[in-house]
């Protein structure tokens, strides 16, 4: 998956002219989802939410700016969409999806194998 910086179109962010360093990003609170490991973020004012659709709304609502998936900020025609942000560095991050399907808890219904076929496919 592939996340971008992204505020809403209408956040004082979405108009300035790029590209944008840290210090930029530094007065508005970055919106994250909950992460186990921490991501050196901790110094930062920061809202953190348990999913992902609670980060999107959150950054709907502008309350601050998020990483958010392309294909949910990218999509044209979209009312109250969120807008990538030009960063100087770090413009885009890619983090990897695991499905875990434990076989002997439940049959596996038809979506679930579509799915574990297009992940098994090179």
């Amino acid at each position: 998956m592939i996340l971008s910086p992204s505020p809403h179109r209408d956040h004082p962010l979405a108009t300035l002219d790029g590209p944008l360093e840290d210090s930029t990003l530094a007065p508005w609170p970055l919106v994250r989802i909950a992460d186990q490991t921490g991501d050196g973020q901790a110094t930062r004012d920061a809202w953190t939410f348990s999913t992902i659709d609670a980060v999107i709304d959150a950054v709907m609502y502008q309350v601050g700016f998020g990483w958010l998936p392309e294909e949910r900020i990218r999509p044209p025609s979209r009312p109250g969409r969120a807008e990538a942000l030009p960063l100087s560095h770090g413009a885009r991050r890619a983090t990897p999806l695991h499905l875990i399907v434990k076989r002997d808890l439940a049959p596996i219904d038809e979506q679930v194998a579509t799915l574990l076929g297009l992940f098994r496919a090179p």
